[in-house]
């Protein structure tokens, strides 16, 4: 069962300032011939999402115990609230090799930045995109 991400009154959502970049599925490989093959190697890609959040102590001690206890030191899927497109939404994501970093700003706060990765290319179904292009 995964983790789900606690309600905004306990931590605060990831900036909305999010970042994104795909890792489609495809591979590309330049043949003898000057021309080059792509092929899909498998059927999802995943997105690596930049956020970051700012915590006061309490959270901050807060999301160090989520990370260590309840997402396996970063290496589990958890369900969190993103705005990808279409307003804020539930996503599967993961840390990155489980990685984050913090800094402390002034008056008991820390900035802490993550890489989380989603299994979701698209916010929208086919059906949906067929709809709209309809």
């Amino acid at each position: 069962m995964s983790f789900t991400w606690p309600a905004d009154t306990i931590l605060p959502k990831p900036t909305v300032d999010l970042g994104h970049r795909s890792q489609p599925p495809t591979i590309r490989t330049n043949m003898d011939s000057g021309k080059a093959r792509q092929r899909r190697r498998f059927t999802k890609g995943n997105r690596l999402i930049a956020v970051s959040w700012v915590f006061t102590d309490e959270q901050f001690e807060i999301f160090q115990a989520i990370v260590k206890f309840k997402l396996n030191d970063g290496a589990d899927y958890f369900d969190m609230s993103l705005p990808l497109g279409g307003g804020y939404a539930t996503y599967s994501v993961r840390m990155v090799d489980g990685d984050w970093s913090a800094r402390y700003q002034d008056f008991n706060h820390w900035k802490v930045t993550a890489n989380l990765e989603c299994d979701e290319l698209a916010t929208l179904t086919e059906g949906e995109l067929d709809a709209l292009l309809a």
